[in-house]
């Protein structure tokens, strides 16, 4: 460890203030009184205000680091507000000493271990000893600054590039709208049981080679393209579906997700995932716009059945209505929006390296043995 850090314990440069529920559960949503969050409304920057309080509760700051500290929920972090905080809440005050970027980046490298160290009790929980007894290195203040300055800006260039994924993403939705209803000549009114195949057939997971790729709902990111993540059969032990190059994958658990990806090789599925291969004068490739349409997904997301849990039935999805046109003008239809789908792609392919980067940058920061160059300093300055 490097000149001028500090190896010390936690809680010797933070205040941890515990929330509470409201008394009598005195809340309101209509935006009187203090904000109120609970560990439910937590989001990777700040917390969404839902509800308000009148009473006197345990409160946070602007420039502490919230933790939900209990339950399914535990470990998740979201930047200080002035606001009141409910009983799953903790709220991390820094010191003097101790810069609140820093505290912010500190508990995104060590929470894991934290809520980790947790496992096995009835539920995780994260207590004020933990807090207090987890040993972090402390550099200078002037060091910390940089240090986050430098994060900051790495975490800037990343949602930069979300940014940028998601206005292609929304432009390639609005041209694949206008495309499916353009209504040509010789389109045909239809629905998608028409354009396509359900797969029902089902298998056993032991009378499948061991080496077969397992999709679940886990392994299909929202609004994704092509499946490019999955596991294997021996993980699963309940009935899977078989799937081919070129079916639709369509998640049919929380279909508001948008969980609808093209398949490239061959595997199995969740049951909790419909296979869709197209027939009849429909191409696999026009199936999958057509699945994945806003329209589509909007449609299931009215149809589902379950206020907790709900799902998209198959008969839901085939009564869907559509348009159908000609297979070349199909195939030009694929073409064009395929050509948007690649800059989507490209994007995505970035962002998982960036953050593997980030997340490495960070570590070796926190160590206290890497040190930011002095033509750091120097770049910010013009910058």
């Amino acid at each position: 460890m490097r000149n001028g850090w500090t190896e010390s314990v936690l809680g010797e440069f933070i205040e941890v203030v515990m929330g509470q529920a409201p008394p009598g559960g005195d809340c309101n949503k209509n935006g009187d009184g203090i904000p109120f969050v609970k560990a439910g409304e937590f989001t990777d920057s700040f917390p969404v205000i839902r509800e308000w309080t009148t009473r006197p509760l345990k409160f946070a700051r602007f420039g502490d680091t919230l933790v939900c500290v209990v339950g399914a929920t535990c470990g998740k972090l979201s930047k200080g507000i002035d606001c009141a905080i409910g009983r799953s809440v903790a709220a991390l005050r820094p010191k003097v000493g101790l810069v609140p970027g820093y505290l912010w980046f500190l508990m995104q490298q060590y929470i894991t271990d934290l809520r980790d160290g947790s496992r096995g009790s009835a539920q995780a929980v994260i207590t004020r000893d933990n807090l207090h007894s987890l040993r972090v290195a402390i550099p200078p203040v002037r060091e910390q600054l940089r240090i986050v300055d430098l994060v900051a800006s790495v975490d800037a260039y990343i949602a930069g590039l979300e940014k940028q994924v998601e206005a292609v993403r929304t432009a390639r939705n609005a041209v694949l709208h206008q495309l499916l209803t353009a209504d040509g000549k010789d389109w045909t009114n239809t629905t998608l049981g028409e354009c396509c195949l359900v797969v029902s057939s089902r298998q056993s997971p032991a009378s499948l080679p061991i080496q077969t790729r397992y999709v679940g709902l886990e392994h299909v990111d929202s609004k994704s393209i092509r499946v490019t993540r999955f596991g294997e059969v021996s993980e699963v032990s309940s009935q899977v579906t078989p799937f081919a190059p070129g079916d639709t994958l369509f998640g049919r658990l929380r279909p508001y997700l948008n969980k609808v990806s093209k398949a490239d090789f061959h595997g199995v599925c969740s049951p909790e995932i419909l296979v869709l291969r197209a027939k009849g004068d429909c191409l696999n490739d026009f199936l999958y716009l057509l699945a994945s349409s806003e329209f589509t997904v909007s449609k299931c997301v009215e149809m589902s059945a379950g206020t907790r849990m709900p799902r998209t039935s198959s008969n839901d999805l085939c009564s869907i209505t559509c348009l159908l046109p000609p297979k070349n003008e199909q195939q030009r239809i694929v073409e064009i929006v395929s050509s948007i789908d690649e800059e989507v792609l490209a994007g995505e392919r970035v962002l998982p390296t960036a953050k593997r980067l980030r997340d490495g940058l960070l570590s070796d920061l926190l160590s206290g043995e890497h040190q930011i160059p002095a033509s750091y300093d120097r770049f910010l300055g013009a910058a």
